[in-house]
């Protein structure tokens, strides 16, 4: 279904979204974290500032692929801001300062990958994968720890949480290469990394935004006046997504058979399989029908959607893994607020 490309979701909801950031400046600021000069994350705060002059009916002129690439990237970034700001409201700051102190150069939001100035800012960017994780986990696990993101060893996984009385160990890999030999050593190596750490039960987690080809699931139709192409139902988009989830992981399973899955994970303590987890946004039609209007807030919604479905992705097989209670709790926290 068609719809005139809508830029925000509301003034108001821009403002509770410039608020929320100012609040996070200044959480950080009290902890000596101070965002640097024309880095990432001041290119994020300021894409809420853009937000907001959209929303007020400042024109927008530039082609709509990069209206739409910056307006998943306010959504990515505003579903990290979240978890960061409830963090902070527990008090409990301590085990995440080490990756906070990287948000003054590295990419807070999950989503696709922002243009980075230099290699140390792209590394700094994927830690903060670690600390997204651990940020899940704070709302349901205990004990958080997050592997100290300088000169790590690599004897323990990114983040070790407990749950239910067993200690879990998660490896957090950022995948940005399709190839199906680097996609088996990372998750190899998150294997290992489990396996030599003291978690008691562990899975691997692949995020695997920088693969997705995010315009499938916000294109625009041709013409002098492009128009964006809507969901007519979250059903439809879901439905997108976890094909999208198989079809990124695809050169690991095309290259490796479920003999090579199996003696990797054979008598290990990491869960068999890989959590894949990509971020993206799409805009699903509200059923109350088209609204007059240049820019249409509605029906046309914006949601931003974290995708971690098939928390095992068995290659070759069919048959549903059983009921993991810890993973399911990850599972919650992570496409939530």
């Amino acid at each position: 279904m068609e719809s005139n490309l809508t830029t925000t979701s509301g003034l108001a909801k821009v403002s509770d979204s410039e608020n929320a950031v100012d609040r996070l400046e200044g959480l950080l600021n009290g902890q000596g974290i101070q965002m640097a000069s024309k880095s990432v994350f001041e290119h994020e705060c300021l894409l809420v500032a853009r937000q907001r002059e959209l929303a007020r009916g400042i024109p927008d002129n530039r082609p709509k692929t990069e209206q739409l690439k910056d307006l998943r990237a306010y959504h990515a970034f505003m579903h990290v801001v979240g978890k960061l700001i409830r963090q902070f409201d527990t008090g409990n700051i301590e085990p995440f300062l080490p990756h906070l102190r990287l948000l003054a150069k590295g990419q807070a939001g999950q989503g696709e990958r922002l243009p980075s100035t230099n290699q140390r800012d792209t590394e700094d960017s994927n830690k903060l994968f670690e600390l997204f994780v651990g940020l899940c986990c704070a709302k349901q696990f205990n004990n958080i720890r997050l592997e100290k993101p300088s000169n790590a060893k690599g004897n323990n996984p990114d983040v070790m949480a407990d749950f239910e009385g067993t200690t879990w160990g998660f490896a957090c890999k950022v995948i940005t290469s399709q190839s199906g030999l680097t996609m088996w050593d990372r998750l190899a190596d998150g294997v290992e990394q489990i396996e030599k750490s003291g978690a008691q039960r562990g899975a691997v987690l692949f995020n695997l935004s920088a693969l997705l080809d995010h315009s499938k699931f916000s294109p625009l139709t041709s013409g002098p006046v492009q128009k964006f192409m809507g969901y007519a139902r979250f059903a439809d988009l879901d439905a997108d997504l976890l094909k999208a989830s198989g079809d990124t992981l695809e050169p690991l399973i095309a290259r490796y058979s479920v003999d090579d899955v199996d003696r990797l994970f054979e008598g290990r303590k990491c869960e068999r399989g890989v959590i894949g987890y990509f971020e993206t946004a799409a805009f699903v039609l509200r059923p109350e029908g088209p609204m007059p209007g240049e820019i249409i807030v509605r029906p046309a919604g914006l949601i931003t959607t974290g995708c971690a479905n098939s928390l095992h992705r068995y290659y070759g097989r069919t048959e549903l893994p059983e009921r993991i209670p810890a993973l399911e709790a990850l599972q919650s926290a992570i496409v939530g607020r």
